[in-house]
């Protein structure tokens, strides 16, 4: 069976090594032109004679499996061009970037070892040169050696064969029906894998490619005005140069290029699926997101029609693709035979022709592939897994932000943190970083919003075009891009000397958190290491600095250095402290969650919990009455629940509401909920967090909190240090509090729907499914239970414990209003 190009069967053609097909594309059409540049253009025959000449200056016959020909060139047409040559003279063709440090390119050289070296500009002399007799290849002998991109590490030669190439251009030909009648504009580097295929799939599919010598808006618009590209490929940085090009010409000329254009490709990175809306818009034709790497030229892409599910890269076409505990892992023609001059590392990425991508990702029922980021693409920040990826993808939703790129740096108490540098449509546009800030925390879980941000003009790219996590955290511990601890844009936000309260506080947290100022106003306390004993030990702090009595949900509402401090100006003279707190404010088309805390009745412990519920979701939390703590005093279940309950009513009005119980405060809730199922206003959906009915069914040694202390710091802080003055004293008197109520309190019936959250620790403690739960519940229960163990539930497991809350919490919006 032959393949359709161009309206035509190429079988004949799409085969044998580069040379033999330019060799036939020339004898059929011996002036038809190959490649297009500003100032010059060259036929097929005229880059078949081009191999000959770089055959002649190899020293010896390039047959060898490790012959090498470094090619370099002062544009990118002629590196191009000298990279077809070297490749069709049977030889594997070593680009050199143009823009290769120095230093950079000697030991780049070192580890080629190429027999020569090419200049691209040399070749233009000689491109009449009579044909001759250049060495053919066979399809397993190498093409191409390009290098990874190095975003993240150093980069990685790869041999790219003849069978790779043939098998890339078949690809381009069933896929997007590349042929003979096509001219694409390649904006790729010509040093890298992205530009380079596109060259070599368009002539070996017959196509014309275009090359602009300088990627500015003004030459992309005098080649889409003098070529008219029937198709673009690029990374997506330079897709936005395209767009700018796009709306530079002239409208008539604007209409006429845009009725020209087929599609638009992109890859090397991500394409963020607002920006391809956008694109979409502007150019009236298809965006297609093209799923490849060095190793693997291509494996999906979006298809022509644009009948792809929303979020998919398309179905993998010319590849076995399977996925490996979450990872792609593929084989077949296009995948590369190893790495150059990394056995180990082959040996770990290659196996029986298999590649493993390092991407994660998932196929659906109908055979289309989601990227669901990379393996190395997750923080770990202070504990919290943060996606750099969906940073980036969040922000670039923003309307007027044209580029997004988050990266790691280290970070004294967090490990690490997270920067975030953006950039924006136009230089006219204010777009300040605390608003960026402020963007994020509408559409991310608080935890996951860094406080390092900042602006540039041009993010830090890879040597191959895309944008390089690398390259940013390298400008940053260099000194290239200078980046604080905080999110300021205006100088008179950062504590100063008249501002006595925000100096006195940013002391505070200097102190408990072992870090040298200045803060500034937008810092954030958690962003920066706190965490629950913190929390506490601040609250302590507050108390006896400034005679405020703040609770801890206060402060988790108020995380900011600013925020914080305006709280403890407005609480001056406060002579009671709230029982509901406001966590986050949300949408009032949400439905509003309310939480219970559990052992001592504060919030304290419940930040990474509170935080990873959906950015629109009301979220409220109880803080046990002043005086629930107090030596001598204790409160019951009932009378607790009596009080949350009157406030409850009292916030609430007549809108719908949910509830949680979080661990010991599951049974608060319950009994909550027994007493709204009497008042006629019961919680939509009731949560426990794992916990059991009675306290003696689950005793987890809370009479021995010497005991119980020391493994809480161990299992939520490691070897970090922790405050260890009142927070612990705290802490324990809660739990000692929180026990005897638990053993004493006789457990009623409810019917309200519960949704049980059950740790693999817990549940093995009770042996039972229910945690003892099911005598006391005659409503619809659903139960998920989790790996680990009962504090992972509201620490390191929140994302997975919070997003199934989320998940039924958005079933009950559906029907909210």
């Amino acid at each position: 069976m032959g393949i359709a190009v161009g309206g035509r069967m190429e079988d004949a053609l799409l085969r044998g090594p580069l040379l033999e097909v330019l060799t036939r594309r020339a004898a059929n059409g011996p002036h038809r032109v190959a490649v297009l540049a500003r100032d010059r253009q060259w036929t097929f025959a005229e880059l078949a004679r081009l191999a000959n000449v770089v055959a002649e200056r190899v020293p010896s016959e390039p047959t060898s499996q490790r012959t090498v020909i470094a090619v370099e060139a002062t544009t990118r047409s002629l590196l191009a061009v000298g990279v077809v040559a070297a490749a069709s003279a049977g030889a594997a063709a070593a680009p050199l970037a143009m823009d290769l440090p120095p230093d950079q390119r000697l030991a780049l050289l070192a580890r080629l070892r190429p027999v020569a070296l090419v200049r691209g500009d040399d070749l233009i002399a000689d491109a009449r040169t009579p044909a001759g007799t250049a060495v053919a290849s066979d399809l397993d002998q190498p093409a191409i050696i390009l290098s990874t991109s190095g975003s993240t590490a150093a980069p990685k030669l790869v041999p790219n064969t003849h069978r790779n190439l043939l098998a890339s251009a078949q690809f381009a030909a069933r896929g997007q029906g590349l042929g003979p009648t096509d001219r694409c504009l390649a904006l790729g580097s010509m040093a890298h894998v992205l530009g380079l295929r596109t060259v070599t799939d368009a002539l070996w599919c017959g196509a014309a490619v275009v090359i602009p010598d300088e990627l500015t808006v003004e030459a992309i618009a005098w080649h889409l005005s003098e070529h008219r590209p029937t198709c673009v490929v690029a990374p997506p940085p330079l897709l936005h140069v395209l767009a700018s090009a796009v709306e530079h010409l002239d409208t008539q000329m604007r209409d006429a290029v845009i009725a020209g254009l087929r599609f638009v490709r992109s890859g090397a990175a991500a394409l963020r699926p607002a920006f391809a809306e956008r694109l979409r818009t502007t150019l009236r034709t298809p965006v297609l997101h093209g799923y490849g790497m060095t190793e693997v030229a291509k494996i999906a892409c979006a298809s022509l029609d644009g009948d792809d599910p929303e979020g998919s890269v398309g179905r993998p076409l010319g590849v076995e693709l399977r996925i490996d505990e979450g990872e792609i892992v593929v084989r077949g023609d296009v995948v590369a035979p190893g790495y150059f001059d990394g056995e180990h590392e082959s040996a770990s990425a290659f196996e029986d022709g298999w590649f493993r991508t390092g991407d994660l990702g998932r196929v659906d029922d109908d055979g289309y592939l989601y990227l669901l980021g990379r393996r190395d693409d997750t923080v770990s920040r202070g504990g919290v897994a943060v996606s750099l990826v969906a940073l980036e993808e969040a922000l670039e939703a923003h309307p007027i932000v044209s580029s997004a790129l988050a990266a790691p740096v280290e970070h004294p108490s967090l490990g690490f943190d997270v920067v975030l540098a953006y950039t924006t449509s136009s230089s006219s546009d204010d777009l300040p970083p605390s608003a960026i800030r402020d963007f994020l925390m509408t559409r991310l879980p608080a935890s996951h919003v860094p406080t390092r941000i900042v602006e540039v003009d041009s993010l830090p790219l890879a040597a191959s075009g895309k944008p390089s996590r690398r390259a940013l955290t390298e400008l940053i511990d260099t000194g290239g891009l200078e980046i604080h601890h905080h999110s300021s844009d205006e100088p008179t936000s950062a504590a100063t000397p008249d501002d006595d309260v925000m100096l006195r506080l940013a002391a505070l947290w200097g102190e408990l958190l072992v870090l040298d100022g200045p803060f500034d106003f937008n810092d954030d306390f958690f962003a920066l290491g706190a965490d629950s004993l913190h929390l506490v030990e601040l609250c302590t702090l507050v108390a006896t600095t400034f005679g405020i009595d703040v609770v801890p949900g206060e402060l988790i509402a108020t995380p900011s250095l600013g925020e914080m401090a305006a709280l403890l100006r407005d609480g001056a003279g406060r002579t009671e402290r709230p029982i509901v707190v406001s966590l986050r404010a949300g949408r009032t088309d949400r439905v509003p969650l309310y939480i219970v805390p559990g052992g001592g009745g504060t919030l304290a412990g419940l930040h990474h919990f509170a935080s990873n519920f959906g950015p629109d979701r009301p979220v409220v939390g109880f803080e046990a009455p002043y005086g629930a703590l107090e030596s001598g005093h204790r409160r019951s279940i009932g009378e607790l629940a009596r009080v949350y309950v009157d406030e409850l009513l009292a916030d609430v009005g007549d809108r719908r509401y949910a509830l949680t119980g979080v661990s010991l405060g599951s049974v608060v809730a319950h009994e909550m909920t027994r007493l709204l199922e009497e008042a006629g206003r019961p919680p939509e959906l009731v949560v426990f967090l794992d916990c059991a009915p009675h306290g003696a069914n689950v005793r987890l040694n809370l009479r021995r909190p010497r005991r119980v202390i020391p493994k809480l710091r161990r299992m939520w802080y490691g070897p970090r240090p922790v405050p260890t003055g009142q927070a612990l004293a705290y802490i324990q008197r809660g739990l000692e509090i929180s026990d005897e109520a638990m053993t004493s309190h006789h457990v009623g019936v409810i019917a309200t729907p519960v949704l049980l959250l059950t740790s693999k620790g817990v549940r093995h403690i009770t042996r039972s499914a229910l945690l003892g739960w099911g005598p006391f519940l005659i409503g619809p229960v659903r139960s998920i239970r989790f790996s680990g163990q009962h504090l992972e539930l509201i620490r390191h497991r929140a994302s997975k414990t919070a997003g199934a809350v989320e998940r039924r919490l958005r079933e009950l919006d559906a029907t909210y209003l």
